[in-house]
């Protein structure tokens, strides 16, 4: 008895450091099957696969914890023009036109909503973790807003209302989009900082679990997409079945994305020229004395 007691302490004790800690304890063929079941190196369960889309995982790459509301932020629109049930046709409830229109107003490019190429991913990745952050902050519903979000940059319903007008309305400071991205932006270099004083690595740190790179990606492994049909070139349809994360490619997005935030290409680290632009003085300042700042 007092051995079988030690022994479920010992699994206990395995699980509460997360499931890839659990599976490395308890062999190689729990190990070999983790792909099925985690994303995130915290252990987090499994969806938005980057190996479908592809911008999702400069946000599981920079991310501790598995980023739903900007993995929301491309599923929603993924799903929206693969159709929502098993009669669905890819493109019926969003034509490749509006797909790619939404995708230039949203996401910076109509290349961006071309799941087969990582154009345009560092730039859409960067566009919509400033607005979900300044989002998040509003306490509005993540998923609800999301799904609405196609329809309001359309202008197909009549509703013009976006997060920007309703922080002005809340706050009485008249903010425009730009504006209220800027928001979102300082508030990402915040917690970036904070990760950092707290010990992530920089561009070492942003990193994807292994199998993303090795595993082809099979059929029914993804619950939004279970046949790997995704938008490609032009909005037409294109299977992924069998695809993985190209590995090099990623690393030239990350570069890219760096670039893109203002930070040091080579380490991923924040510059002193934007905190400084953020109006974030005292967290250079604190970043600088850490050995944490370019």
């Amino acid at each position: 008895m007092p051995g079988n007691v030690c022994s479920h302490n010992h699994f206990y004790s395995s699980l509460a450091r997360g499931i890839i800690a659990a599976a490395e304890e308890t062999g190689p063929r729990a190990k070999d099957i983790l792909h099925m079941f985690v994303a995130t190196r915290g252990s987090e369960k499994k969806d938005y696969d980057p190996r479908l889309l592809i911008t999702t995982g400069i946000s599981y790459a920079t991310e501790p914890r598995r980023p739903i509301q900007q993995l929301h932020e491309v599923c929603s629109v993924a799903m929206r023009w693969r159709g929502m049930g098993p009669e669905s046709n890819p493109g019926e409830m969003l034509p490749a036109e509006d797909l790619r229109k939404f995708s230039e107003i949203a996401w910076g490019s109509p290349e961006a909503a071309d799941f087969t190429t990582y154009e345009g991913k560092a730039l859409a990745a960067k566009k919509l973790q400033d607005r979900v952050f300044a989002k998040e902050s509003l306490v509005v519903c993540d998923l609800r807003w999301t799904l609405t979000q196609i329809d309001r940059l359309l202008g197909t319903n009549g509703d013009t209302v976006m997060e920007s007008q309703v922080y002005s309305a809340i706050t009485g400071k008249e903010t425009d989009d730009a504006e209220f991205a800027r928001i979102g932006e300082r508030i990402f270099n915040l917690q970036r900082a904070v990760l950092l004083r707290e010990g992530w690595q920089g561009r070492q740190g942003d990193r994807l679990l292994d199998y993303l790179f090795t595993e082809p990606i099979k059929k029914d492994e993804t619950f939004m997409s279970p046949d790997c049909i995704m938008p490609g070139k032009n909005g037409e349809a294109t299977s992924k079945l069998g695809a993985v994360v190209d590995r090099d490619k990623f690393e030239e997005m990350k570069g890219e994305y760096y670039n893109l935030r203002g930070w040091d290409v080579e380490t991923g680290l924040p510059t002193e020229t934007k905190l400084q632009e953020l109006q974030l003085g005292d967290v250079a300042d604190d970043l600088a004395s850490r050995g944490l700042l370019k």
